[in-house]
């Protein structure tokens, strides 16, 4: 599970700085693609978490996170039956989404972290 967690972390980590670079440069358009990249990456990633368990009960930050996603997934299903909803929802994952990616990334290395600094106390003893 550490090493999972390690890639996790870094790669939403090396993907969000990516695009923080690709906004600064004449391909600035390339980041909606990485928009769409670093979203499936970190739900892929929530929900590998979710299935196995891992953290969703030690860390309240990861369960309202998936929550939160759970949320926002039901809501896009419902727009399906109302454009406006959708339309709606859509414009604001277009902010929220970099804040849910930021958080993302937050609750996965503070895991991480968490996890380094027990095992090293588990190995001291």
């Amino acid at each position: 599970m550490k090493q999972y967690k390690q890639i996790d972390a870094w790669g939403s980590a090396v993907l969000i700085v990516v695009a923080l670079i690709l906004l600064l440069t004449p391909w600035r358009n390339s980041v909606m693609a990485l928009y769409f990249v670093v979203g499936a990456w970190q739900l892929v990633s929530a929900g590998v978490h979710w299935a196995k368990g891992w953290g969703t009960k030690q860390n309240r930050a990861r369960y309202i996170y998936q929550w939160t996603i759970v949320a926002i997934l039901l809501l896009i299903l419902m727009g399906f039956l109302s454009g406006i909803l959708l339309l709606w929802v859509m414009a604001g994952l277009l902010f929220l989404g970099p804040l849910l990616a930021i958080a993302y990334t937050g609750i996965c290395f503070y895991e991480l972290k968490r996890m380094t600094s027990t095992t090293a106390t588990a190995e001291a003893k």
